[in-house]
């Protein structure tokens, strides 16, 4: 015999806050799920260097340290990231992403003699709380770093 649990919200035992929300086409929602999105405004990005992300759009756990450009990990899981950077005038485009100092995924990307490129990429991976992310520009590349729409990173906890 099969049993039918039929419930709207779950919370948690404590404080009674809303942990889930089921609605009647089965969608579920998970109000506190961590989320990040932050995208740079402020100057250009030379070679090699680390990519400071300046604006913070959303940081719902507090984990984003806009002085370092780094993302520390609230919580053990899968998580899903994105990122997009536009070329500085010609020239090449390398992205990379590093967990702990180690370089994990790369990106790049080479524009025309007449235009600029687009280097983007997304992933999941699987992080531990306290982990350290980073994106660095790579030797011999730059990224447009002035208008937020050319240039932004975010990231999701899927589970």
């Amino acid at each position: 015999m099969a049993s039918i649990l039929k419930v709207n919200t779950i919370q948690d035992a404590t404080n009674s806050n809303t942990a889930m929300t089921i609605d009647s086409s089965g969608r579920i929602l998970k109000p506190t799920t961590p989320h990040f999105h932050v995208t740079k405004n402020d100057a250009h990005v030379g070679a090699s260097t680390t990519i400071v992300w300046n604006n913070k759009v959303r940081d719902t756990e507090t984990s984003f340290n806009t002085s370092t450009g780094k993302y520390t990990i609230p919580l053990t899981g899968v998580w899903w990231m994105g990122i997009c950077g536009l070329s500085y005038n010609t020239n090449l485009i390398e992205i990379s992403v590093k967990v702990n100092d180690t370089l994990t995924f790369n990106v790049r990307n080479k524009a025309g003699d007449t235009a600029v490129s687009t280097a983007s990429t997304s992933f999941a991976f699987y992080f531990t709380a306290s982990d350290v992310v980073s994106t660095h520009t790579e030797a011999s590349s730059s990224m447009y770093g002035t208008g937020s729409a050319y240039a932004y990173w975010t990231g999701y906890l899927i589970g």
